[in-house]
């Protein structure tokens, strides 16, 4: 993520005419993910205050203390004693503090979104493994670090969460936000020896416990160890799906649909399938 797109788009905010609640939301994590917390720390309480006047929405309130350096628990802990929140129930146990609750509603939740595996890896310590879970939340909402309000936290913020809890786990310290934000935005042209044409059917190629095989038809199967990614060609397109989500996007080109699924792991396979 380039930071000249997230300043150009907090100078358009600071400059609206009347400013609005979202506003208010996206100048702070604006200047939350441009390392200027200071200046952000004052529009995340304004969108708190907000958001204290508005009905059913304390995890929100808590979301907005999180990120500009408070406890936000106890609101975490008023949405769960809310109403029916079945869909939100590992993310808001998680952020109330309640780690075991977490886990158990993320082994139970029926449709296993990538933002709850990547809970349950959190919980597990597996803070490499839900990094990429939220990475692919990411890239399949398409959401931007300001404008990024998908649930009582942002999924940018899960992100940052997977950084807090690896620097825990090592001792090392966190990097900033700019360096977590690398890999995010526009992708540069990759360069390959045959852009976009794929790999011819009847190929297989294991790397580091994962394979990619490509069948008769051109449709590829790459199998990881959390979970299988497929490319089939449906009306000389590509239809993407990473562990059971579908990308909302079509990719006319391998290349293309191999960069949609950013995974590393992925454009390793798909580099030597082309070598």
């Amino acid at each position: 993520m380039d930071p000249k797109a997230i300043e150009a788009e907090l100078d358009e905010l600071l400059h609206a005419d009347n400013p609005m609640l979202g506003d208010m939301e996206a100048i702070g994590r604006a200047y939350h993910w441009l390392d200027r917390p200071e200046e952000a720390r004052p529009w995340l309480l304004k969108a708190a205050e907000y958001y204290k006047t508005i009905p059913d929405t304390p995890g929100r309130v808590g979301g907005m203390l999180r990120l500009a350096g408070e406890d936000g628990r106890e609101w975490f802990q008023r949405a769960l004693e809310g109403e029916d929140r079945t869909a939100w129930l590992a993310p808001l146990r998680y952020l109330a503090g309640d780690e075991a609750g977490a886990l158990e509603a993320a082994e139970r939740d029926p449709d296993q979104l990538p933002l709850v595996r990547g809970i349950a890896a959190l919980v597990r310590d597996d803070a490499a493994e839900a990094r990429r879970q939220f990475t692919a939340a990411i890239n399949k909402e398409r959401v931007k670090p300001w404008g990024d309000s998908s649930g009582d936290i942002g999924l940018y913020d899960w992100l940052e969460e997977s950084y807090r809890r690896e620097s825990e786990l090592t001792g090392r310290p966190m990097p900033d936000h700019l360096t977590m934000l690398e890999g995010f935005g526009p992708k540069k042209a990759r360069k390959r020896k045959a852009p976009d044409v794929p790999p011819p059917p009847g190929t297989r190629v294991e790397l580091d416990g994962s394979r990619l095989e490509v069948d008769d038809e051109g449709d590829v199967t790459i199998t990881l160890p959390d979970g299988p990614v497929t490319l089939v060609i449906w009306g000389g397109e590509y239809v993407v799906t990473v562990r059971g989500d579908e990308l909302p996007e079509r990719f006319k080109g391998f290349g293309q649909a191999i960069d949609a699924i950013g995974d590393d792991r992925v454009r390793a396979l798909a580099d030597a399938a082309l070598s």
